[in-house]
């Protein structure tokens, strides 16, 4: 396992569309026509942001550090692709 600190450390940018839920017929619809919001996520050593203005927005991550929970997930992980726990 590499220490994956420049893996998790870092910017990170995610679109958002939600119009393709309301044309595709998901079981599920979630349209926001105003939504901001900000986040502290001190437990896995984060701050973010999202912005949608009617079903169209983004969100930006900005991850500073890495959290003994950060790592206590990134094990598990490592150990499922490895098979050690199935």
């Amino acid at each position: 396992m590499t220490d994956g600190v420049d893996e998790y450390r870092g910017w990170f940018v995610e679109w958002i569309e939600q119009w393709s839920q309301i044309i595709q017929g998901c079981n599920w619809r979630t349209f926001h026509a105003i939504n901001i919001e900000f986040e502290d996520d001190r437990m896995m050593g984060g701050v973010e942001t999202t912005w949608v203005l009617l079903g169209l927005g983004f969100r930006v991550r900005w991850n500073y550090a890495e959290t003994e929970r950060v790592r206590l997930i990134k094990n598990r992980v490592e150990d499922i692709k490895s098979g050690r726990v199935g």
